[in-house]
């Protein structure tokens, strides 16, 4: 379902880019270059460089990441959103901090978000080395493998299509992951964190976010968390102790089985990655009706829909009144 949805949003790109769109010129239009916006871009780019030299001054020694940055392994590091764009009490995607959403699909119960890259410059991947090393040197490590791993193609698990349509017909449990350029939701993970596919969609389209259940805060514990979710990253293998959030802001333990698949394209000619985090939560934790509240919270509805305005009507007066 999952690979099946990616290809028809591919075929439908492939579509829409082939179509010709005329601009008629105007008479009196200038045919003059303008190289305004070259010199401009090139300036902006020349003064990333220079924030990019000197990044790790507007960082505290406390490893609060508050910037994003862009590797070249395309490895994302987690950061901790603190603004009015997040979706109840759940973090923000750092996916969404190098990627901007470009459209959103539907199909069965999975909900598939299409990114577009922004334009960054890489960040060295020595910065990121010496900022993380302030935490201890298993972040340090766990990072490195997880960095080296993806630039090298003989580490890659390989699997035909066939097989991946197999792997993805069995899961039946909570999943979200990324292919390519790609974040697919099962209704089932979207449910175990308090919200349903329309709260998604509505707060993606609002403000360009999408949610995720894991916090990385500044204690020892966090900073576990935080090498356990790179290693996590780096081989098949489960992580027991993870720690989750919900839309309403309850932390529960959580089981993540992690499976990182490629998939070589040979009419492109290039590598596909398929990340698949697979949740392991205890049923408590999920409750339907709590999405129906969070549902009818987050879109500030009456808790009860047949709650309707009614007449009564006084047998003294002509016409009577309605009370709300």
């Amino acid at each position: 379902m999952i690979t099946q949805a990616k290809k028809q949003i591919n075929d439908d790109y492939q579509i829409e880019i082939k179509k010709i769109v005329e601009k008629r010129r105007q008479k009196n239009q200038y045919t003059k270059e303008d190289k305004f916006q070259e010199q401009f871009l090139q300036q902006k780019e020349l003064k990333l460089q220079k924030y990019v030299e000197f990044i790790e001054v507007s960082i505290p020694k406390s490893i609060q990441l508050n910037n994003s940055f862009r590797l070249k392994s395309n490895v994302q590091i987690p950061r901790n959103a603190n603004n009015q764009y997040k979706l109840g009490q759940l973090n923000i995607d750092f996916y969404c901090y190098n990627y901007k959403i470009n459209r959103i699909d539907r199909h069965g119960n999975i909900t598939t978000v299409t990114f577009d890259p922004i334009q960054k410059s890489l960040t060295p991947f020595e910065n990121i080395i010496h900022i993380l090393s302030r935490g201890n040197q298993y972040l340090r490590s766990s990072i490195e493998k997880l960095h080296y791993k993806k630039l090298d193609s003989s580490q890659f698990f390989v699997l035909k299509e066939q097989d991946l349509f197999n792997f993805e017909n069995m899961i039946d449990k909570p999943c979200t992951g990324y292919i390519s350029k790609q974040r697919f939701m099962n209704d089932l993970y979207l449910n175990s964190i308090g919200i349903n596919y329309e709260m998604v969609i509505h707060h993606a389209m609002e403000t360009g976010y999408l949610p995720i259940p894991l916090y990385f805060s500044e204690n020892y514990q966090s900073l576990q968390h935080l090498s356990n979710f790179f290693i996590l990253n780096t081989f098949n293998q489960c992580i027991n102790n993870m720690q989750g959030c919900n839309y309403n802001g309850q932390y529960f333990p959580v089981k993540i089985e992690f499976h990182n698949y490629y998939f070589y394209n040979q009419n492109e000619k290039c590598y596909y990655e398929y990340l698949f985090f697979i949740y392991d939560i205890d049923k408590k934790w999920i409750s339907r009706k709590k999405v129906e509240e969070n549902y009818l919270d987050y879109f500030n509805l009456k808790k009860d829909k047949v709650q309707e305005t009614y007449e009564y009507y006084n047998s003294e007066q002509r016409c009577g009144y309605r009370n709300i």
